[in-house]
């Protein structure tokens, strides 16, 4: 398994990022490795008929509107590369976790893998520690 940990946390990606997420994604080709991407704010999951996301477990708001709260939607630059090469690299990303929102959520971002086929990567939004003593989770790649 290779985690990669992105900042994102200013709603966009930059410059600096896109060779280096390109190397560590050959980096992981190369070697077989299972990706698991960790950025602080979701990415947009390309289905335009998710426009309101419901909270698997709630603290504040139990719902968000999926072409706002995330990254993704209408990008250009930087943020829009980095999306797409996260997007069309489904054969290796096998799970990203966010964190922004202040309940949990699951998604499904659509996505293609190296050789062009469908697929989907699973999008975990997790409640902040802040809220009731913090939170653990574990993890498991099959």
């Amino acid at each position: 398994v290779m985690i990669i940990q992105m900042d994102n946390s200013q709603n966009k990606f930059w410059d600096s990022q896109i060779e280096k997420l390109q190397a560590d994604i050959a980096t992981a080709k190369a070697n077989g490795y299972t990706v698991l991407l960790f950025v602080h704010v979701g990415l947009y999951n390309g289905n335009p008929n998710d426009t309101t996301i419901k909270a698997i477990r709630t603290n504040d708001t139990g719902e968000y509107n999926n072409l706002k709260h995330v990254i993704g939607y209408n990008a250009s630059g930087a943020t829009k590369e980095v999306y797409d090469i996260i997007t069309n690299n489904a054969d290796v990303i096998k799970g990203i976790f966010t964190g922004h929102m202040h309940d949990d959520y699951y998604t499904e971002i659509i996505s293609k893998t190296s050789d062009g086929a469908d697929a989907t990567i699973p999008q975990y939004t997790l409640t902040g520690s802040f809220y009731e003593g913090g939170h653990v989770l574990k993890i498991k790649v099959k």
